[in-house]
């Protein structure tokens, strides 16, 4: 989960793409959700690439389900579908993952919750209603 404006995000996209390139060969799918607008997204990914699937997440269901409010947030998600770690993304590596192909839970600390998700709702929702209105 990330956001166009977020230092934290832009500075873990070249090891996020590196990740990417790593597991190019392994059943590892990365993707990576925002809440912003098309135009938004698309501008941004012109000047900073991104390897992986980009989802737009515009009524805020994925955000909601993960509780994923503080962007940075990366979603650890195994071969079951379950969850295995909610994690800043300066903490995923090869080892992570490594530990998550094999079936383990990896040993990494754990992301905080956002104290105030309605608060981060309503800062996405403003932030998304001006950049739509400075088209």
């Amino acid at each position: 989960f990330w956001a166009t404006w977020c230092p934290p995000c832009i500075a873990s996209i070249p090891v996020l793409n590196e990740l990417v390139a790593r597991f190019s060969d392994e059943p590892v799918r990365f993707v990576s959700i925002s809440y912003e607008t098309e135009e938004t997204v698309r501008e941004f990914l012109e000047e900073h690439p991104l390897h992986t699937v980009v989802a737009l997440d515009n009524d805020y269901a994925t955000f909601k389900s993960f509780a994923a409010w503080g962007v940075p947030t990366a979603v650890l998600v195994n071969r079951k579908g379950t969850i295995a770690g909610v994690i800043h993304p300066e903490d995923l590596s090869e080892e992570v993952i490594g530990e998550l192909l094999a079936g383990r839970i990896p040993a990494v600390k754990q992301a905080e919750a956002y104290p105030d998700p309605e608060g981060a709702e309503k800062l996405f929702r403003e932030l998304r209603e001006k950049s739509e209105t400075s088209f």
